[in-house]
């Protein structure tokens, strides 16, 4: 692979957990929500939810996807790869 596909790949994972972020925090913010959270950190991310490893969660995602995206960004930066 290419490293433009490494990087396009890696960019892509970026956006994909900060989108997700963005709707954690749009969905658990809202106080007129059964799912509103009053700490304000755990309206962006939950902990708790990570740590069960629950597949359908927000925040497995967005690990995931941070992962995914360190990696690319490694292999793209390295060259060595490319």
């Amino acid at each position: 692979m290419s490293c433009f596909v490494y990087i396009c790949v890696a960019a892509l994972s970026t956006l994909v957990a900060l989108v997700l972020l963005i709707h954690h925090h749009q969905k658990h913010s809202d106080r007129n929500s059964p799912d509103y959270l009053p700490d304000t950190t755990d309206q962006w991310f939950q902990v708790s939810d990570c740590l069960r490893c629950n597949l359908c969660s927000h925040e497995f995602w967005v690990v995931l996807a941070m992962v995914n995206a360190a990696v690319f960004w490694g292999l793209s930066v390295d060259g060595s790869m490319c």
